[in-house]
């Protein structure tokens, strides 16, 4: 991993989206994924958030399309 400041990183948003192919976003960290690859091994898992605002909503439903069970909180 390789921390970037702000300028960098719209830069590399600006690289990746210059390109052709398709870019997909998807939720990740350390908890997240870990409790994703529990699930593709075959046992039931459950995540549960507290969300800010509505535009968050991706980072409970991109685990929940994977089977894991989810929960959110709006605050």
């Amino acid at each position: 991993m390789t921390l970037v400041d702000e300028e960098r990183q719209f830069h590399l948003l600006d690289a990746l989206n210059s390109h052709a192919h398709h870019v997909k976003l998807s939720c990740g960290g350390s908890a997240c994924n870990s409790i994703v690859a529990i699930r593709y091994f075959g046992l039931d898992t459950f995540y549960s958030a507290k969300m800010a605002d509505e535009e968050e909503r991706f980072f409970v439903e991109d685990p929940q399309s994977t089977g894991v069970n989810a929960v959110q909180e709006w605050t």
